[in-house]
């Protein structure tokens, strides 16, 4: 038992270690570039939005590519991150972070692979926004691109990921989005309210509410299986 012990205490350091070496410096790089391309104070829109993308850059480097020398599956979800980073520094929603002592929180994600991202250091850009909130929740998508061509021609996406978040204040007080944004933030009403807007026609803004309602159908799926899983395991039946 103390050996084994031991060999935990040994793995959690390491983990710990290699979070410290690698991503919390990429995460900080990141956050580093949003400051650096922001000018002023004040808060703007962007990534708020799917008419205001925030356009972060980043490169399939040694930590991010697989033995094929493509971009592995779990590095995109590591670049969705320091996409939102980026996105948050810049449009000033860190500041607000900070100020309001309100930490974002990742509830689930979903994912869709469309072309791989290669060869090792190609270069991409993650096209991120706002695309909905209710009364509990935040939903922001990205979209892995190559850069435009020579022509100004936008490249196709590559892959697309759709990441539900939460706004905890403190320790455990979530917050509604809406009322974050519209009275924390300071961004005005009727952006907020047109991210909140859950009619469904087939305009731009209403495929993004078609994919919100089908990530929540799916996360009311997976809630329902770890309930059952946990009625399972007190029965004893698992």
């Amino acid at each position: 038992a103390a050996s084994k012990t031991k060999r935990q205490t040994t793995k959690r350091k390491a983990t710990l270690e290699m979070v410290g070496l690698i991503h919390t410096p990429r995460t900080l790089f990141a956050i580093g570039k949003g400051f650096a391309k922001k000018s002023g104070n004040k808060i703007n829109l962007s990534g708020i939005g799917s008419d205001h993308p925030y356009v972060s850059t980043g490169r399939a480097g040694f930590f991010d590519t697989d033995y094929l020398m493509h971009m592995n599956n779990a590095a995109y979800l590591t670049h969705a991150e320091y996409a939102r980073w980026e996105l948050c520094a810049y449009n000033g929603l860190l500041q607000s972070m900070v100020r309001d002592k309100v930490n974002f929180m990742v509830g689930g994600t979903a994912i869709r692979f469309r072309k791989q991202v290669a060869p090792i250091f190609r270069k991409f850009e993650v096209h991120s926004f706002v695309a909905n909130v209710d009364e509990r929740h935040f939903w922001i998508y990205h979209a892995f691109r190559y850069p435009a061509d020579q022509e100004g021609k936008l490249g196709r996406i590559r892959a697309h990921a759709v990441c539900q978040g939460l706004a905890i204040q403190g320790r455990n007080t979530v917050l509604d989005p809406r009322e974050y944004l519209r009275d924390m933030v300071g961004i005005d009403a009727d952006v907020v309210e047109a991210l909140s807007c859950d009619r469904i026609g087939d305009d731009k803004e209403d495929v993004f509410a078609k994919l919100m309602n089908k990530y929540s159908s799916m996360e009311d799926v997976f809630k329902a299986a770890a309930t059952l899983d946990d009625e399972e395991i007190a029965k004893g039946t698992k």
